[in-house]
């Protein structure tokens, strides 16, 4: 037997035991959870209620960060994983996690940012699929990330990405 009450905040069960006794009420549900909204993603229903609960919880205080600051990790790390992410875009099934992004330039200064990036492929073949034909595929992916750091950073971006092969030492 489950009884739900009228408020939707517990679900209780009461198993019956093999001889038809009810056997000790057991309580289940979301234990941390204050309250539960029924939203509809078709017709939009509920939603101004999960608003409104936000709006209620909110509280007022200090920003966490000033309003010309972007984020909170190291430019260096940006751009490495903005390297990553279109390597994923670009590459297929598993060569993008078999190759190594390393920064090995970069300077911010005059609001000017410059970087030089080093994908390291462990063999000749994918140091093909990353480049293309003619370099294309590594140009595409050097103009995207560039794209993507303009638009993180509000700053000229000048990026240089290149491949090189380092095959995996054999014991």
């Amino acid at each position: 037997n489950i009884s739900l009450d009228p408020n939707f905040t517990k679900v209780t069960k009461q198993p019956i035991k093999p001889d038809g006794s009810e056997a000790v009420e057991k309580e289940a549900g979301w234990p941390y959870f204050k309250s539960i909204f029924l939203v509809s993603s078709l017709k939009g229903d509920g939603v101004e209620k999960v608003a409104d609960f936000l709006s209620s919880m909110s509280t007022e205080g200090a920003w966490q960060y000033r309003n010309n600051e972007l984020t909170d990790q190291e430019p260096e790390k940006l751009i490495e994983g903005f390297v990553r992410a279109r390597l994923l875009d670009y590459l297929p099934q598993e060569i993008p996690y078999n190759l190594k992004v390393e920064l090995e330039f970069f300077s911010n200064e005059n609001n000017k940012m410059f970087a030089s990036v080093l994908i390291v492929c462990p063999n000749e073949r994918h140091e093909k699929l990353v480049c293309g034909t003619y370099d294309g595929k590594l140009k595409q992916i050097t103009d995207r990330v560039t794209s993507d750091l303009i638009e993180s950073f509000r700053v000229p971006v000048t990026l240089t990405v290149c491949t090189v092969v380092r095959h995996k030492d054999i014991k």
